[in-house]
Formats: C-alpha cells, sequence, structure tokens
C-alpha cells in the first residue's frame, strides 16, 4: 500500500478527514483487500493500546514531542500544522508500533489455543439414580472415559446428566462431534421443557467444543451471552476470556 494511502488510515483514524477524502479512504477500505486489512491492523492497535494500558505512553510522547518542538522553535518561523495536529500524528505513530504488537497477536491467537488455556475436566461431585447412571458416574470419577461413552450408548433412557458426561468423556478423548451433539441435546430438551437441568454447563463447554473445532462463529455469540448473564454459573471464567482475542478471532474468521 502507498505512503499516501497509509496517511489516509491514519488521518481517518483521528477522524480528521471530510468530504472527498473521506469518500476517498472509505471507498479504499470497502474495494481494496490490502487497504482493508491495513485499516484492520490500525483498529487493533487501538485496541492493543487499551488492552497493555499504553495511553500513559501516548501522552507522555506528545509532552516530549511538544516540549522539545517548542524549545527549537525559532522566532517567526511557519507553523505548517497546528500543534493539536502534529501530537495526533505522534499518538499516530504510537499507534503504529503498536500495530506490530498487534499483528503478532493476531497471527498467534488461535480458536484451539484459547480452547486449550480454558477448558478444565468436570468435577462430578454428586451422584443420583441408579443402573447406569452409577455405573457413568463411577466410570467418570475412574477416568475411564471410553467406559463412560459405553455406558451411555448402551443405556435406554438418558437424561441431561447421561448427556453431559457422555459431552465430558468425549472431549476428553478429543472427540468433539458427538459431544457437540449430546450437549446441544440437552439446550434442546431444556428448551422444550423450560428446566435448566446441566443448562449452564452445556452452554460453557459448547461454546468450548466450537473453538476446539475451529467453528469461531459459533461459539463467540454463546461466550458473549454467559458474559452477559451474571447469575449463569461460568460467568467468571467466560469473563477472563478476552474480548481482544475473540475480535482477533472473528477479524481472521472473516478475512479467511
Amino acid at each position: 500500500m502507498s505512503v499516501n494511502n497509509e496517511q489516509l488510515l491514519i488521518d481517518h483514524l483521528d477522524h480528521l478527514l471530510q468530504g472527498d477524502e473521506l469518500q476517498q479512504v472509505e471507498n479504499l477500505i470497502r474495494n481494496d483487500k490490502e487497504t482493508s486489512k491495513q485499516w484492520g491492523y490500525l483498529n487493533l492497535a487501538v485496541e492493543a493500546i487499551q488492552y497493555n494500558s499504553l495511553h500513559d505512553q501516548v501522552a507522555d510522547a506528545k509532552r516530549k514531542y511538544l516540549s522539545e518542538t517548542q524549545s527549537q522553535a525559532k522566532p517567526g518561523q511557519a507553523v505548517v500544522r497546528t500543534m493539536y495536529r502534529v501530537a495526533i500524528r505522534i499518538a499516530a505513530c504510537v499507534l503504529l508500533f503498536a500495530g506490530s504488537m498487534a499483528v503478532y497477536k493476531y497471527a498467534t491467537v488461535s480458536s484451539t489455543g484459547i480452547y486449550n488455556n480454558f477448558y478444565s475436566s468436570f468435577d462430578l461431585n454428586t451422584s443420583r439414580g441408579g443402573g447406569n447412571a452409577d455405573k457413568m458416574d463411577q466410570a467418570y470419577r475412574n477416568k475411564n472415559w471410553a467406559e463412560v461413552v459405553s455406558q451411555f450408548n448402551s443405556s435406554k433412557e438418558k437424561n441431561n446428566k447421561a448427556y453431559f458426561l457422555d459431552a465430558m468423556a468425549e472431549m476428553e478423548l478429543k472427540d468433539f462431534v458427538p459431544a457437540i451433539n449430546s450437549l446441544k441435546q440437552i439446550i434442546a430438551v431444556n428448551a422444550q421443557s423450560g428446566d435448566n437441568y446441566f443448562q449452564d454447563e452445556a452452554d460453557y463447554y459448547l461454546a468450548l467444543c466450537y473453538l476446539a473445532v475451529n467453528k469461531t462463529e459459533q461459539a463467540i455469540p454463546i461466550i458473549e451471552k454467559i458474559k452477559a448473564d451474571t447469575s449463569h454459573i461460568y460467568n467468571k471464567k467466560a469473563k477472563r476470556i478476552s474480548a481482544i482475542d475473540l475480535k482477533l478471532l472473528q477479524y481472521k474468521h472473516a478475512n479467511n
């Protein structure tokens, strides 16, 4: 991308463009793939600054630059740009530097990486029911995941707990498709009955399953729903998933 176009993007980021120039840069963002990517990186840079608390560095760079400019200025020297616009340019330079951090983060963030960071085994504390349910409980506590799946498949009557234990065993075995199916079954049953038996657990682990199989577009709405629901038992865990990382995943998915 040309230097002139880069400058236009910075001006657009600073809300300095009007009229034909504004229309020109918006057309570039819509129609030119390289410009669109660069615009995405610049916006990610802004978020990187917020994410890494770089506001003070920007302010310090502005103060130092203004101090040096004022001390070096000659009497009567023509000022091409106002000090405000110069300060904006300094801030933009810092943004571009932070952009390299954002690009690195963009390259390293992945849905499977988030899954690995936030997946933890479910601790089965209580035992309810009898027959196969007890056998599933015991197999689950023994971490005999294959036996859990076998007991689930041989069971004639399956409730939400059975579906959930099957899903967790499948996740431990890295077999995510059947895990997704069992978790979706819990959600479907609860939607029909109005119950919430293992609902929160199904929500959270379904989102993680989608991340594990790189279905970002299906995982993120569930995570956002959990984050918005303070009564959800996985609300705090979901809030620890970086909003920046989720936006990066959305951006990567949209540009693949």
